[in-house]
């Protein structure tokens, strides 16, 4: 798996453990990429990247990734 390290402001923290140690995972597939926390292991929903088309492997990635932090940040409680 690879993971991209982006600033730790970008995440609320983790909703189990309240930890800020969390990064954006290329997950076992290498099609999706989900925000995990370092410390617990939660891991958010799983965010499909485009891999084909117009673009590039990194605008892919930086979409992907934009988005796995959003999911990530929302909770059920939030309006």
């Amino acid at each position: 798996m690879n993971s991209k390290q982006v600033t730790k402001e970008s995440f609320r923290p983790c909703p189990f453990c309240d930890s800020k140690n969390i990064t954006v995972i290329e997950t076992s597939s290498h099609r999706y990429v989900a925000a995990a926390c370092n410390d617990c292991g939660s891991q958010g929903p799983e965010i499909r990247k485009q891999t084909a088309g117009y673009g590039t492997p990194s605008s892919w990635w930086d979409a992907a990734e934009s988005y796995a932090i959003e999911v990530w940040n929302k909770r059920t409680h939030d309006k």
